[in-house]
């Protein structure tokens, strides 16, 4: 038997045969696209949505970093910061957290941030900037602003209370008054507003402590990042580890405590993972594989079978069944050129446009902040007393403040049955004469 070098010719009918039918191919090449459209949406989608919902944890978490030594001194935290498997780190100076009104029911915390760690903390100012060293500045937000009663004015004065935290020993309250270097917007999904102080400043406030045993006052925070989300609390556990601390063992004189971010997708499920969720993750990743090779199987069986005349003449001539395959293996391969790159792009668009849609406006009454898309995951879903607060604006006026009239909302079933009782003898009904108050008076209607 011999050997015929016959690659040319069959990438030639390969590619002839492709072209000679043009309008199933089309067909064909679309539909490749749009199954590849489906499946990259849903990815798109998914990796959307789990970004999302990370945000909105790291903003319940009160920042996105991937994990937290505490309490400690100012050496350690430069000893730990060159381990290598730490990628970038910030430091933070607790100072004190104000307990005297107007902040007895706010939660407000004063320290001081390196700068590049102000933005994990959602602190980074939308006017002025963070404050200058050895003056008398400070940053915060606009909620402060509004407790104190000062406007979110760069340069503005304002007084802060602080209450030293000593531990065991009494706490120490003082006051100070500072120069507003910057301030950004009070985001409500965030548990704790900050005070930022210049180091001069905060490390001037916590020389007045008497610190004692778990003083937080004067103690440093480390916050670091990996460079992967997984395996966070082993990779802090290695990197005390190589300095001879642990995390394990609460009052060993080598213990120091850690923190772990629990809003990273990738850390929840390491440190739930079990047998059961890799399967899981295996079997829907290969039925979504399986699904789009039956998908594309059929449209190119459908496309074969029209063709079966011309690949029924090529057999006449001699072609070998392998031969066969390698044509229409070319034709897949040029028909997958050109819908899976296609479907991929377009994909992507339409689910990033989806997930745009997703957190964009909420369809009711902008009042309604709490019934907002993003403010589902804030609040963790909508509570009974959520939007208490609209319900004064809605009663002062049954024109506005929801869609469609608030009257329904505001109306007093026993002054309306009381009103229809009282009419005088000639059967004058009285009418509401609407006030500031939106209860009404009753008076007589004109004849």
């Amino acid at each position: 038997m011999i050997n015929v070098s016959n690659g040319s010719c069959v990438r030639r009918l390969g590619v002839r045969s492709t072209k000679a039918a043009q309008a199933r191919n089309a067909v064909a090449a679309l539909a490749i696209a749009l199954t590849t459209v489906l499946f990259t949406s849903l990815f798109t989608i998914t990796a959307s949505i789990n970004y999302s919902y990370q945000q909105e944890n790291f903003r319940r978490a009160e920042g996105d970093a991937h994990g937290t030594v505490k309490n400690i001194t100012w050496e350690q935290a430069e000893q730990f910061r060159r381990d290598p498997l730490i990628q970038n780190s910030y430091c933070r100076l607790f100072v004190g957290i104000p307990h005297d009104p107007p902040f007895n029911k706010s939660h407000v915390e004063v320290s001081y941030m390196e700068p590049n760690g102000a933005p994990h903390y959602f602190c980074a100012p939308v006017e002025g900037a963070l404050p200058r060293e050895s003056t008398v500045e400070a940053a915060t937000d606009t909620h402060v602003l509004a407790l104190l009663g000062v406007e979110p004015r760069v340069g503005a004065q304002f007084t802060m209370p602080v209450t030293l935290d000593n531990g065991t020993a009494r706490p120490h309250a003082i006051q100070r008054t500072f120069t507003l270097s910057g301030w950004w917007e009070y985001d409500s999904a965030v548990p704790a507003s900050n005070v930022l102080l210049p180091r001069s400043a905060a490390e001037e406030i916590c020389a007045l402590s008497n610190r004692g045993q778990n003083s937080m006052t004067g103690a440093w925070n480390l916050d670091v990042m990996f460079q992967s989300a997984v395996g966070i609390r082993e990779n802090l556990g290695a990197v005390l580890g190589n300095y001879g601390y642990q995390h394990t063992e609460a009052g060993a004189e080598n213990y120091l405590d850690i923190g772990v971010n629990w809003g990273y997708t990738g850390e929840r499920i390491s440190g739930n993972f079990d047998p059961m969720t890799f399967a899981a993750i295996v079997a829907i990743l290969l039925l979504i594989i399986f699904t789009g090779y039956l998908i594309i199987y059929n449209v190119f069986q459908i496309s074969v079978t029209n063709d079966i005349r011309f690949y029924g003449l090529l057999k006449t001539i001699g072609t070998t069944g392998k031969q066969l395959k390698r044509v229409i293996r070319r034709q897949t391969l040029l028909l997958s050129l050109v819908g899976i790159p296609a479907g991929l792009l377009l994909g992507f668009v339409i689910g990033k446009q989806a997930d745009a849609a997703h957190h964009g406006p909420a369809l009711l009454h902008p009042r309604l902040r709490v019934l907002q898309s993003s403010d589902f995951y804030r609040r963790g879903g909508v509570f009974p007393a959520d939007g208490v607060s609209l319900l004064r604006a809605a009663w002062a006026d049954c024109r506005q403040g929801f869609p469609g009239g608030g009257g329904a909302l505001c109306r007093n079933r026993t002054a309306v049955r009381e009103e229809k009782r009282q009419t005088d003898s000639q059967g004058r009904r009285r009418r509401r004469i609407p006030t500031e108050n939106g209860l009404g008076q009753l008076g007589e209607e004109p004849k």
